[in-house]
C-alpha cells in the first residue's frame, strides 16, 4: 500500500512516454515485486507514480537511481522520510569523513531529499508553507554540515585554531543535545523537551565557579545544567526517553529542574536558606530564562536573597523568546529588569538558540 494522498490534487502528466518508460524501469530494479505490482496494478498510485516521472526528468531520474527508497518512501510517505533524511545529516556532523565520501552522501541526500519534497507538494499532502520549510531546512542542514567539514578539515592542517579541541566539554555538550534532538525527530521521545544551542561558553564558565556539593535549580531545559553537574549521559538519557526531559531531578548530584514557570525559584531560595542556617560552605545555583526573570516571583526570590544575605546566585539566560513571541515585546519593555547585571547574585546572558521553545525543529505528535 502506498501513503494516503488525495488523486484529485496530481498534475497532469507533461511527458506521458517519459513517464511509461521510467514506470518500467523501475519495476524492473524494485526491491520488492510484490509492493511494485501494487503500485502499477493500481490506477491511483499509477497516476501518482506518473506524474512525479512525467513532469521532471530529474524527478524521474531519482526515481530510477535508488528503487529501493523510492519503494520505502511511496509506501511510508514523504513526513517520517524526510525527518529520517535530516537527522541523518545532523548525525554527519558528528562523523569523519574524507572529502569524497562526505561529498559522495550529501549528493545521494540532496537526491533523496528532492524526491521526498516533491512527493510531498505533487501529492498535495504538504502545503506550499511546509515545501517551503522543507526546502529550507534541508538546505541550511546540508550547508551546516558541509561547513563543519571544512572547519575540521583546515584545522587539523593547522591553518586556523581548533576551538573544539580547546574546550571538549562544549563539544560534548553539542553532541548529546544532537542525539536528544535526533531520537525526538525519529518519535523515540514521546513527551515535550527543551533543547539548548549556543550558550556552551557562558554556560561551561558559570560551572567553573559551581562546586561538587553546591545546589543547581533549572527551568525545564536543564540537559547541560545535568551533563556539567556531573550526571552520567546514560542516567539523562533514560530519564529523557522516559518523558521526564522537562523535570529532571538528581538528587544525589544535587540537581533539580521544574517544569512550571519560575516554580524551583523559591525552592532554590529555601534552600540557599537552611544552607546559611547550618553555615555550610556551599551555594546555590538557579537559572533562569529571561521570561521568567520578568514574573514576580523572581523578583520577590532574587531581592529577598539580596536583602538577607543568602548564599545563592541567579543566571538568567536570554534567547530572546517568550515560546514563540519576542519576550521585550510580551513584556512591552525595550531592555528588561535584570539585562546587563552581572554582580554577587545575578549573572544576566545572550545566546540565539537554533532549536524551537520547545522539540527539535520537527513537529511529533505525542
Amino acid at each position: 500500500m502506498l501513503f494516503s494522498f488525495d488523486e484529485s490534487k496530481l498534475p497532469k502528466v507533461a511527458n506521458p512516454e517519459h513517464a511509461e518508460r521510467t514506470i518500467e524501469r523501475w519495476v524492473a530494479n524494485a526491491p520488492n515485486t510484490n509492493f511494485s505490482k501494487a503500485v502499477v496494478d493500481s490506477s491511483a498510485n499509477l497516476k501518482l507514480f506518473r506524474a512525479i516521472a512525467g513532469n521532471s526528468p530529474f524527478l524521474a531520474q531519482c526515481l530510477q537511481r535508488d528503487a529501493a527508497f523510492t519503494s520505502t518512501l511511496l509506501q511510508r510517505g514523504p513526513n517520517d522520510i524526510f525527518d529520517e533524511i535530516i537527522a541523518s545529516l545532523r548525525a554527519l556532523m558528528d562523523t569523519k569523513f574524507d572529502s569524497v565520501k562526505l561529498m559522495a552522501t550529501l549528493r545521494e541526500a540532496k537526491r533523496n531529499a528532492a524526491l521526498t519534497i516533491a512527493v510531498g507538494d505533487i501529492s498535495g499532502v504538504w502545503d506550499v508553507d511546509k515545501v517551503m520549510d522543507a526546502l529550507s531546512t534541508f538546505a541550511d542542514e546540508s550547508i551546516s554540515t558541509a561547513t563543519r567539514y571544512v572547519l575540521r578539515h583546515h584545522a587539523n592542517a593547522g591553518r586556523i585554531p581548533d576551538l573544539n579541541k580547546e574546550d571538549p566539554e562544549k563539544e560534548e555538550l553539542i553532541k548529546f543535545e544532537s542525539e536528544i534532538a535526533e531520537l525526538f525527530n525519529l518519535g523515540k521521545i514521546r513527551a515535550p523537551i527543551h533543547l539548548y544551542h549556543g550558550n556552551e561558553e557562558q554556560i561551561i564558565n558559570i560551572f567553573k565557579k559551581i562546586k561538587k556539593n553546591d545546589w543547581v535549580f533549572c527551568s525545564w531545559r536543564s540537559h547541560y545544567q545535568c551533563l556539567l553537574k556531573g550526571v552520567p549521559k546514560k542516567n539523562i538519557k533514560e530519564e529523557i526517553l522516559s518523558g521526564r526531559s522537562i523535570s529532571l531531578c538528581f538528587p544525589k548530584y544535587n540537581i533539580y529542574s521544574s517544569a512550571m514557570v519560575g516554580g524551583s525559584i523559591p525552592i532554590a531560595v529555601g534552600t540557599a536558606m537552611s544552607l546559611k542556617r547550618k553555615n555550610s560552605e556551599n551555594k546555590v545555583f538557579c537559572f533562569m530564562g529571561e521570561m521568567t526573570s520578568e514574573t514576580g516571583i523572581a523578583h520577590e526570590c532574587v531581592k529577598y536573597s539580596r536583602n538577607f544575605k543568602l548564599p545563592i546566585h541567579f543566571i538568567v539566560e536570554d534567547n530572546e523568546k517568550s515560546v514563540c513571541t519576542d519576550t521585550r515585546k510580551a513584556w512591552n519593555q525595550k531592555k528588561l529588569s535584570y539585562e546587563g547585571s552581572n554582580d554577587e547574585y545575578v549573572t544576566y546572558y545572550h545566546y540565539k538558540l537554533k532549536y524551537p521553545h520547545a522539540g527539535a525543529g520537527k513537529r511529533v505528535q505525542f
